[in-house]
């Protein structure tokens, strides 16, 4: 499961929250039907948080090992641990030297080298280029697959949780606007068009606005996105203005049906 959301919409106090770390006001959490205190003492459930964690003067492999005690159950087998993650390489080297990807590598390692029934990743590919998090999924999904393990996972990325998830969760300002799997949220919003026409002439979003159709506008420079179920109205009005050209209809990426468009400024 995905967690998705724009900058301060919860993500991560929605995790905090599911840990214990940050109080619920309202009703309570539970996973695996244990309070979450006594969940993370009996290794159900292992985290991978944007913060902290790491023993900075620790090498590599001794943080694995250290981690394995903590963790207690069947004893940690480390060298397949650094192994799946890529980190025999670095096994002798202490964490402080690290690069930010190879950390948070060492932390999505930790949380689920741990064989817990649930692992929550924070942002688990932050700090990382596109190799570098397509290896660190390859190694996250053949974990889960062969333990059949549950995660669920924050991510600004749209396309890791298209990729990744079975199910969405779209947070706005603490809310969930949006509780699916990701094909019931291309299938419900399969109508929905992006039509894009550049401007010849000046024209405000507000006047734009009044041009049949175009209520959902986004505008960047001389571009104008309409976000729209009616597709062939908005280009007809749009090309019988002599304000527009170069007019296209394109289906709306997953990107644009969970975020929308919101006005980028008047032109």
């Amino acid at each position: 499961m995905a967690l998705l959301g724009p900058n301060g919409a919860g993500k991560t106090t929605l995790m905090d929250s599911i840990l214990g770390i940050s109080a619920v006001e309202r009703g309570r959490v539970t996973i695996c039907g244990r309070a979450p205190s006594d969940a993370l003492a009996d290794g159900l459930v292992s985290a991978c948080l944007q913060e902290g964690g790491l023993l900075q003067d620790l090498t590599v492999e001794k943080m694995v090992r250290y981690y394995g005690a903590l963790a207690g159950g069947p004893a940690m087998d480390v060298t397949a641990v650094l192994e799946r993650f890529d980190l025999a390489r670095l096994a002798g080297s202490a964490v402080s030297v690290l690069s930010g990807g190879e950390k948070r590598r060492l932390q999505v390692a930790l949380a689920i080298s741990g064989n817990p029934a649930l692992v929550m990743l924070d942002e688990p590919t932050a700090a990382m280029d596109v190799e570098a998090r397509a290896a660190i999924w390859d190694s996250v999904l053949d974990y889960l697959n062969q333990q059949q393990r549950a995660m669920l996972f924050s991510t600004h990325l749209i396309e890791e949780a298209e990729r990744y998830a079975d199910r969405v969760i779209f947070l706005k300002e603490g809310r969930i606007v949006h509780d699916d799997s990701v094909a019931a949220l291309r299938r419900d919003h399969a109508d929905i068009c992006i039509v894009s026409a550049r401007m010849l002439g000046r024209a405000t979003a507000a006047e734009i606005r009044t041009i049949t159709g175009c209520t959902n506008i986004t505008v960047r420079g001389r571009l104008v996105e309409c976000r729209t179920g009616e597709p062939e109205v908005v280009r007809s009005a749009l090309g019988a203005d002599t304000r527009f050209s170069d007019i296209r209809i394109d289906k709306a990426s997953l990107e644009q049906i969970l975020f929308g468009h919101t006005d980028e400024g008047d032109h």
